[in-house]
């Protein structure tokens, strides 16, 4: 039988934290397929080994290449009806996954789904330092009104592309967000995680599970400052000017939706 989902891992220079996540999906008995793409120049060697090592992981390069891009050009080799993106620190709960894929299944105006999520810091030294609040990484944004789910997801930001997704809605969405030309705009070129969300967010409907659904661990290596909370990262000022210059950017795509 065909696996509904596969799983993409964006991982780079990171190796240590990779061979922790695949070991734990190795461990919880994970049979969905795998892609890592991997945009290391240091130690990819080691990646790639470790992706050999599986016969359900598939390495894919992307050298020198950011997170969202890497997770573009996996995702043209996915074949199953979802994908589920992962970071390289981060824990899915596989019983939640199965539970998202049901969702999905029976709610077509959905184009994610995700859950409860935990996000601990740890040290170099592997201790914990503080478990930060995550009510905010996924909510349910199912208003009638595109301009108001729009609103909704930058109120604050929720990252739903980590969420479980529907793999034709998001090669939409990758297509729609070439048309904002990011590139040719310094200012919002590192928020094009933020475009795409705010992009699925004006086409459709998205859903938080109450069960737990990733543990999204952060650490000294992560490009999060350690003992600062998700509240505190959205509400920056950073934030606010790249949220503000972004959904000016998405209202042109707002308009045409509307016209439809």
């Amino acid at each position: 039988m065909m696996m509904p989902v596969t799983i993409i891992i964006t991982t780079k220079n990171r190796h240590k934290w990779l061979r922790r996540t695949l070991a734990y999906l190795d461990a919880s008995g994970c049979h969905y397929p795998i892609i890592l793409a991997d945009a290391s120049n240091l130690g990819y060697e080691d990646n790639r080994e470790l992706a050999q090592s599986s016969e359900n992981i598939s390495y894919l390069a992307c050298p020198n290449v950011r997170q969202t891009p890497s997770y573009n050009l996996a995702l043209k080799q996915v074949t199953t009806r979802y994908a589920v993106l992962c970071g390289d620190d981060d824990y899915l709960v596989l019983d939640t996954i199965g539970k998202c894929v049901s969702f999905l299944d029976n709610n077509a105006e959905y184009v994610s789904v995700g859950g409860k999520v935990i996000a601990p810091y740890l040290s170099d030294s592997h201790e914990l330092l503080r478990t930060c609040r995550s009510d905010n990484v996924f909510q349910t944004i199912d208003d009638t009104l595109p301009s108001k789910r729009l609103l909704a997801c930058y109120s604050p930001y929720h990252p739903n592309t980590f969420s479980l997704c529907r793999t034709e809605s998001l090669r939409e969405i990758y297509k729609k967000i070439s048309s904002l030309q990011l590139q040719d705009r310094p200012e919002t070129f590192t928020l094009d995680e933020w475009a795409i969300n705010g992009m699925m967010a004006i086409y459709w409907k998205q859903m938080k599970l109450p069960d737990p659904y990733m543990a999204m661990i952060r650490h000294s290596g992560t490009s999060v400052p350690p003992r600062i909370s998700f509240d505190e990262i959205q509400y920056s000022t950073h934030g606010h000017i790249g949220c503000m210059k972004l959904i000016d950017l998405l209202s042109s795509e707002l308009m045409r939706r509307d016209e439809h």
